[in-house]
């Protein structure tokens, strides 16, 4: 099976999309730079995320001019995927209702009444409820939608609560699974793109510099190339997969003192075997006899199709419902975690969901960016002071000709970075100091 069959295989069943490599080339900065360079690592399978070349340049606006044009083509096979990769496109720049809106469109709505399961339950909040039960357990597994960066951020918010009771490892599955390249990326002075592909994202490279302030050891247990060609002549993909992530994460966090949070998408932190018979890579963690406290964040929320806020209106930050004692759990994980935390209904001022509060990262505010040519679609890096503009941005949003003004989160002696986009002239690269 070639890894694009692969790939459809992994989406059509769910084990959902992981960072092995990053949708990004050579933008140098400059008077105006060659598209083609943000271009030339895609394939006849531009979508295959097994074939994505790794560079630590960032390549925002070819990413998604490339995204567009795929989209067009009429190709059921890859619908999905071309989706997927849209949505967390949208997400890595800010676009948070556009990256809704296309996940949407490729599925069939799947609202999900929470009020019939809450029925009779205590709402607790979700950062107290999690610190609780990770007293009693060796390893914390979150799981996230990759074009949900509100499940990045609320990892990041409860990191120094779980620091203070014994976790001193971060493991991620959107990590670089090439070992070298990726301590390297995380022992600079920043976080560049080397780091994996949601890396990218500057909610994930946040957390990323968080982590690193409070301490934590950073662990990868993606399989790598030659690892994940192995898996395609197994004659199970998913199970090689699967086993072999909870092999790696076992051989990495047992030489380190201290308890494990692992962030992994979608599926892979069900501890129980799967309707196809399938474990998944915490199925395969219990054998190894550790306590595991899995958090699942996308049942009510990260497949974006429960959009009846009515339903959510009644609290106002992450919480867990409980009923006699137990965490109530949502399909298509109920009995298959140890709790689901139910986010708030998304809300928006001038584009900036609700969520979204840089606070905990840097001290800084969003400001509404207006010190650019509107008539152009427009990337707006901010940067703080002394980053370098080659490393991941702490904000990023795009701008397209006669939206709302943007805002941006911004940071004393920081500075944006005003990219604009031309089909004839490439990009253009206009640095601005703030």
């Amino acid at each position: 099976m070639n890894s694009y069959i692969r790939q459809l295989f992994l989406s059509k069943f769910g084990v959902g999309t992981f960072g092995i490599g990053a949708m990004i080339a050579v933008c140098e900065f400059g008077e105006a730079s060659d598209l083609n360079k943000c271009s030339s690592r895609f394939t006849e399978e531009p979508f295959n995320i097994f074939k994505w070349d790794l560079d630590d340049s960032l390549c925002y606006l070819r990413d998604r001019i490339d995204l567009r044009h795929y989209a067009a083509k009429e190709d059921s096979g890859v619908g999905f995927d071309i989706a997927m990769r849209q949505a967390e496109n949208n997400a890595m720049v800010g676009r948070y209702k556009d990256s809704m809106a296309i996940y949407n469109s490729d599925k069939p709505a799947q609202k999900l009444n929470i009020i019939n399961f809450i029925d009779g339950a205590e709402a607790r909040d979700a950062e107290t409820y999690i610190t609780e039960k990770a007293k009693d357990a060796d390893i914390v597994l979150f799981n996230e939608s990759h074009f949900d960066s509100s499940h990045r951020f609320f990892v990041a918010k409860i990191l120094k609560k779980l620091r203070s009771i014994g976790y001193t490892k971060i493991a991620a599955e959107a990590f670089n699974a090439d070992k070298v390249e990726f301590e390297n990326s995380v022992s600079l002075p920043d976080v560049n793109g080397k780091a994996g592909k949601y890396v990218r994202d500057p909610v994930f490279a946040n957390l990323v510099r968080l982590a690193k302030k409070l301490n934590y050891k950073l662990i990868a247990y993606e399989l790598t190339d030659e690892e994940q060609d192995i898996a395609s002549n197994s004659g199970n993909f998913v199970r090689f997969r699967e086993k072999n992530q909870a092999k790696k994460l076992h051989d990495s966090i047992k030489e380190i003192r201290g308890k494990t949070i692992v962030i992994a998408g979608f599926d892979h932190i069900v501890t129980s075997v799967r309707d196809d018979g399938e474990k998944m890579m915490a199925g395969y963690l219990i054998g190894y006899h550790y306590r595991l406290l899995s958090i699942d964040q996308v049942a009510a929320n990260g497949r974006m199709r429960n959009n009846d806020c009515s339903q959510r209106a009644m609290w106002t930050k992450p919480v867990i419902f409980t009923k006699h004692g137990r965490a109530v759990t949502f399909p298509p994980y109920a009995g298959q975690v140890s709790a689901s935390v139910v986010h708030p209904c998304v809300s928006f001022s001038a584009n900036v969901p609700n969520w979204k509060d840089f606070r905990i990262f840097f001290v800084g505010q969003f400001r509404e960016f207006k010190e650019f040519d509107h008539s152009k679609t427009t990337l707006l890096q901010s940067f703080r002071k002394g980053q370098d503009i080659e490393s991941v941005p702490i904000d990023q949003v795009i701008y397209e000709p006669g939206e709302e003004k943007p805002r941006i989160w911004t940071t004393s002696g920081g500075r944006v970075i005003v990219k604009y986009f031309s089909d004839h002239r490439g990009i253009e690269l206009i640095g601005s100091t703030m």
